[in-house]
């Protein structure tokens, strides 16, 4: 796949489903074009950091970086097995 695809490019890549189409392959169809957009957004992202062209404080900074860690802290949280919880009901 290449790496510099747009988001057009993506957003139609998704829509192409085999009829057969099991999970895994589903996953490993739709995976690649989300992650590629994900860092494509970093990237433009990081075109701001030129103090020639912007000027930002370190703790707007320290916003952004924040609120993009949580995001991807819960995503990663839901790749992870679920804990069972105990619903306070009787047990031995």
């Amino acid at each position: 796949m290449d790496e510099n695809m747009t988001a057009d490019n993506n957003e139609e890549f998704e829509k192409e489903a085999p009829a057969n189409e099991t999970k895994g392959e589903k996953f490993l169809r739709l995976a690649p074009p989300r992650v590629n957009k994900i860092i494509n957004g970093i990237n433009s992202l990081k075109k701001l950091s030129s103090k020639s062209s912007y000027d930002y404080s370190e703790e707007q900074v320290e916003k952004m970086i924040s609120a993009i860690r949580a995001a991807l802290d819960d995503c990663e949280q839901s790749f992870k097995p679920k804990e069972k919880k105990e619903n306070g009901g009787f047990s031995f």
